[in-house]
């Protein structure tokens, strides 16, 4: 029996994710545009290749707990045994199939560890019925097997989170992140876009806030004219949330710190075309190259009204001096973790480690302090991250209060400023912070203060 199509494009994006530190969303991608498979294969070959991404650490465990002499495994080995262990593992696929298959893929890459490879995988699935060896709900380590989360960071996001809570997130971490596009106003409209991606094949459903479309067929989305072309932007409903924040709080100049790429960016100026506020924007960015790519998509988008700069946000005299009027509201969009988007980047979760986590509070504290020099008295600062780590979002607002430049400000609930059905997400401080689950929005965080 040969390799199927979907096996063994699977086993070639995870050597490059593993080997070279790469993302599976673009490998992915990339490796299906040069091999195109008919449309059964290609899902098959995604779900391979986010499952075993996410559930790496658990199958690595289990893979070298099983072999005799571990250390041995070579790492184009060790990848198509890893394919072999998810489909018996998660996908429960036939353990005739699974093992034959996974044996072709490692005689494919080393002939000689193919008799090794047909006695551990055989081990493996007299076993598999009994996974997680132990009760997910009341065993903390059997939910960690069972949703890939690597011990150390299990026991860290119950400390932070609280049993029930990490409990909850590690699960809805296991299901497959929904699509939403924001409408590009300055391109299209609502409606039109709505019927373009029902034309193209994309289930498109209207969600919040406003412009927001939830894609049920995401493939179909991906490749349609409409996000080709720019009119739709790809990016979480909770993200775009964040996004319509400074329009919602009257527009005028706002700054953008952390801009990236420019999907904010666009968003900010798009929700302030919507609410019918003027809004300008000075995206500032570390990278010269980030701003680059910035400017040369808000001209391929026809986003008005953007600057662009290239500074060290967390430098407050430099970033004073690239930013020269005050500013109405600053976004502050800080590196984090990015524990809120583990669906969607499922390498992070074995690639993460509690001590990075005091780092980035370090640089989100610094980013806070310096922007909040750029406000007007009255003015607003949106300190927001992808995260659902009290550390890197509550933790950093209350020791910047604390100090003598937070001093001059407070905290104002987001409630008001949000759609009805999103206000759930709101939390006992007034501030936003939406967790995964399954079907709905990332995990972000965004707190409004408010300069006295």
């Amino acid at each position: 029996m040969s390799i199927t199509p979907a096996r063994a494009l699977a086993l070639d994006v995870l050597t490059r994710v593993t080997a070279d530190g790469a993302w599976v969303p673009q490998v992915l991608d990339a490796a299906l545009r040069a091999k195109p498979l008919d449309e059964r294969e290609s899902a098959f070959a995604t779900r391979l290749s986010y499952g075993t991404v996410e559930m790496l650490a658990t199958i690595d465990e289990v893979v070298l707990d099983l072999a005799e002499r571990p250390g041995r495994i070579r790492p184009r080995v060790m990848n198509a045994l890893r394919i072999a262990a998810y489909e018996l593992l998660w996908l429960h696929t036939p353990a005739a199939v699974a093992v034959d298959q996974g044996v072709q893929m490692v005689r494919a890459r080393d002939q000689h560890a193919a008799g090794f490879a047909n006695a551990l995988l055989r081990r493996l699935a007299e076993r598999a019925d009994e996974f997680p060896w132990g009760d997910p709900d009341t065993d903390r380590f059997a939910l960690a097997r069972l949703t890939g989360f690597p011990r150390a960071i299990t026991e860290y996001l119950a400390e932070e989170l609280g049993e029930d809570a990490a409990s909850s997130f590690m699960r809805a971490c296991a299901d497959p992140a929904p699509l939403y596009v924001a409408t590009n106003l300055f391109k299209t409209t609502d409606d039109e876009l709505l019927g373009a991606l029902e034309a193209a094949g994309a289930q498109p459903e209207l969600y919040e806030p406003a412009g927001c479309i939830r894609c049920d067929s995401p493939r179909q989305a991906l490749s349609s004219q409409s996000v080709l072309s720019g009119s739709a932007l790809v990016c979480d409903s909770s993200a775009q949330l964040v996004a319509t924040l400074p329009a919602a709080l009257g527009g005028g100049h706002v700054v953008d710190i952390g801009a990236g790429r420019g999907s904010k960016t666009a968003l900010i100026v798009g929700a302030g075309k919507r609410s019918g506020c003027e809004t300008r924007v000075t995206a500032v960015d570390l990278y010269d190259w980030k701003i680059d790519t910035l400017t040369t998509r808000m001209e391929a988008l026809q986003i008005p009204g953007v600057k662009a700069a290239a500074v060290d946000a967390a430098d407050a005299d430099a970033l004073l001096a690239a930013v020269a009027d005050p500013a109405d509201v600053v976004l502050v969009d800080a590196p984090c973790s990015g524990t809120g988007t583990l669906r969607r980047h499922p390498e992070k979760r074995w690639s993460l480690l509690a001590e990075d986590i005091v780092g980035l509070t370090q640089l989100q504290s610094s980013l806070l302090e310096a922007s909040s020099r750029l406000v007007r008295p009255g003015g607003f600062v949106v300190y927001s991250t992808c995260s659902v780590l009290p550390a890197e979002n509550m933790g950093v607002v209350r020791a910047f209060l604390g100090g003598p430049q937070g001093a001059q400000f407070g905290i104002v609930a987001v409630g008001e400023y949000l759609p009805p059905s999103l206000r759930r997400f709101v939390t006992a401080e007034g501030c936003f912070q939406s967790m995964p689950e399954p079907g709905g929005p990332d995990g972000h965080f965004a707190v409004l203060l408010r300069r006295h």
